[in-house]
């Protein structure tokens, strides 16, 4: 198979990029190949050729980021003309599409990350064709507890609200493009599905389906063809029924209404969300959440730690503050905005978290747009990924320098195992209070377990009670009625006897008395069981009243059991004894460790000549301003803002000619360890 990288040298050699006569490699034509192919070979044969190579570099593509970003790379690009001639323009704009609806940066594969989710502006001269979107979504799943797992998702639309909202007057009243300054209420998104559904139109959502369901009874009376049924269609058409219902097919739709349906195919991004919805995929950037980190592989997550990257807690809170001054209409939405679109407030997530410490954001004058952003955020994904991979690279180096280290580094090499050590316990706390927060979580949820097992023991019981006066009532309400017949009978006959009763027949009197004495027993027991039916009945209608509320309460009792297993609030919140006090100890040893370090290397500085004092000059202004940042308390990017200038600096002498002072070095190194230790620190008492 050709390697995609064989396409991306071809390229680089101009014209046509074409394979080789053993289809093995790819190879540029350049000038003089474009005016040979047009001399030597026909439009059909170069037609040929294009398709041949278009058809193996998608494969290349596929192989490298997957076969449904790469389709939708191809389809963007050239669309269906196949027969396209292949250059490197072309080549590098496929796979930068495949490349980000795959998924940019390192931090993809990282259990806590923050991506960036674009969909395109496009426009067509002055006009815009399609808008574009941007959203950011925040995800840490690094705890073993999976219900401890975050999310959050920013995302910035119109609502429809009675919320007001500030208003540009200026701006409103522009004509012809006042509308789009107009202010509305705002809100974001729930989630990454609904922004997909939103990204096409209903007309093209339907036709997606039609082609989708079309495609199906195809295939399926093809099936039916086969096994030999006498109405193929009829049959597919019959067991598709559900699925063609509110497509707009007619009862009696024709094998060629159906072909004509199945040729509309998904095309560039788009994809299925659910049965009934389709929708487009975004191009994807991610960056890491700095701190306690992992890597996801085939056997779970690999710990790691990321000593740059953004600010967790601060995104998490400025999404919070995002709605709620929408909902206090401080903040509305405009399409033509700098602060209230969505391009803008993708901006406004990505600084929240610190991203101004790597690439400073340039706001536009007039609106910000999601092509702008994405551009901005690609940016910034490779600077943050270049300062992580320059900061294992100083550790790397001074690793592998301690074996080779002199004498005078006895003082730092004590501190750095003092910093080991707290990192050490700080990793082991951090296991102890996961443990804890998930006992904690255990215990809610099994009392929630057993509030929900007593209601629906009630809830069973209710129903049995009332299932078994449905069946005793109907018969109850059969006896008295037949009871209350026969003793009407009987009153009946009674009065009749007494007025033929000769009051001389002392035999008669007696018997109609003992009569009525025996019928008036019989009223009184019809009359007790009238008041058991009637009882009966006002308990079935008491149970018919209380059996919705008792479900209810099962129903609900069983949503907060899911919830707290999916998420529990309280152990999400739960703090160890001390924890406060715990913290404050070590950062106050950690301040301690960092002054020690800087004192270490301001002591070997002072020893050097001249020449290497000048070498180290950067390098003893970032240990200074890092030393000033942690003594002021700083938080997680203050730290990570002087973190910056030391790497990019040691990282830089640690291959000068002449080589940097080696103790100074290890100084300066172990205060990159100490960054990270401290960054860490900072995300736990967030977390």
């Amino acid at each position: 198979m050709v390697q995609l990288s064989s396409f991306l040298s071809a390229s680089v050699q101009g014209g046509r990029v074409q394979l080789d006569d053993a289809a093995q490699t790819a190879q540029g034509r350049g000038v003089f190949g474009r005016l040979k192919d047009r001399i030597v070979m026909g439009s059909d044969q170069i037609k040929e050729s294009n398709l041949k190579a278009n058809m193996v570099f998608a494969q290349a593509l596929a192989g490298e980021y997957g076969h449904k970003a790469a389709a939708a790379a191809v389809d963007r690009v050239i669309g269906r003309d196949y027969t396209a001639t292949l250059d490197k323009a072309k080549i590098d704009k496929m796979v930068s599409v495949a490349h980000g609806l795959s998924g940019m940066g390192k931090a993809r594969d990282q259990a806590r990350n923050v991506c960036l989710n674009s969909w395109p502006m496009v426009t067509s001269g002055l006009s815009v064709a399609r808008s574009g979107h941007s959203a950011v979504a925040i995800a840490n799943t690094l705890s073993p507890n999976a219900w401890s797992h975050g999310k959050a998702y920013v995302s910035w639309w119109p609502a429809k609200s009675d919320v007001q909202v500030a208003h540009n007057r200026l701006l409103e009243s522009l004509p012809g493009v006042g509308g789009h300054f107009a202010a509305r209420p705002g809100m974001s998104a729930p989630d990454y599905d609904s922004d997909r559904g939103d990204e096409i139109s209903e007309k093209t959502n339907l036709n997606l389906q039609r082609g989708q369901a079309a495609r199906d009874v195809l295939r399926a009376a093809d099936r039916f063809t086969y096994d030999g049924a006498s109405d193929p269609l009829g049959a597919a058409l019959q067991a598709h029924a559900e699925a063609l219902d509110g497509l707009g097919f007619g009862e009696d739709v024709t094998r060629e209404e159906l072909q004509a349906a199945a040729g509309f195919f998904p095309r560039d991004s788009q994809e299925r969300v659910s049965d009934r919805t389709w929708g487009a995929g975004a191009e994807k950037i991610f960056f890491p959440l700095a701190g306690r980190n992992g890597e996801h592989g085939t056997d779970g997550v690999s710990p790691r730690t990321s000593l740059f990257g953004l600010a967790e807690h601060d995104m998490l809170a400025d999404a919070n503050q995002l709605k709620s001054d929408a909902a206090q209409g401080r903040i509305g939405y405009s399409m033509f905005s700098t602060t209230q679109n969505c391009a803008a407030v993708a901006a406004r997530s990505l600084q929240a978290g610190g991203s101004n410490i790597y690439v400073p954001f340039e706001a536009s004058w007039i609106s910000e747009d999601p092509n702008k952003t994405y551009d901005y955020a690609r940016e910034l994904q490779g600077a943050i990924d270049l300062l992580n991979e320059q900061a294992g690279s100083v550790k790397a180096h001074c690793a592998s320098a301690w074996s080779k280290a002199p004498a005078e580094v006895d003082t730092i090499a004590q501190l750095r195992v003092a910093l080991h050590a707290r990192a050490h316990d700080l990793d082991a706390y951090d296991q102890t209070r996961q443990q804890a927060q998930g006992t904690a979580a255990d215990q809610r949820i099994r009392g929630l377990g057993a509030d929900v097992g007593h209601a629906r023991d009630k809830l069973q019981k209710a129903e049995r009670e009332l299932k078994g006066l449905e069946n005793t009532i109907p018969a109850m309400e059969k006896e008295v009625a037949a009871r209350s017949d026969r003793i009407d009978r009987t009153a009946a006959s009674l009065e009749a006897r007494a007025e033929n009763l000769n009051p001389e027949n002392t035999k008669e009197v007696v018997k109609l008395k003992a009569d009525r004495d025996s019928h008036d027993k019989n009223v009184n027991a019809l009359n007790r069981r009238r008041e058991e039916l009637s009882a009966q009945v006002g308990r079935k209608a008491r149970l018919e009243q209380r059996i919705p509320a008792l479900r209810d309460e099962h129903e609900a009792l069983s949503g907060l059991l899911n919830d707290r297993t999916a998420f529990p609030v309280e152990a999400a919140q739960l703090k160890l004894p001390g924890e406060e006090g715990y913290y404050a100890a070590q950062r106050r040893g950690l301040q301690s460790c960092v002054d020690g370090l800087a004192q270490q290397f301001d002591a070997r500085l002072q020893g050097l000549d001249a020449r290497q004092q000048r070498q180290l000059a950067p390098l003893s202004g970032a240990v200074a301003d890092l030393r000033a940042a942690v003594d002021a308390g700083a938080g997680m990017q203050a730290l990570m803002s002087k973190a910056k200038p030391l790497v990019e600096t040691l990282h830089a002498l640690k291959d000068a000619a002449p080589a940097a002072d080696l103790v100074a070095m290890l100084a300066a190194g172990t205060l990159v360890e100490a960054c990270e230790v401290l960054v860490t620190l900072d995300q736990d008492q967030h977390a």
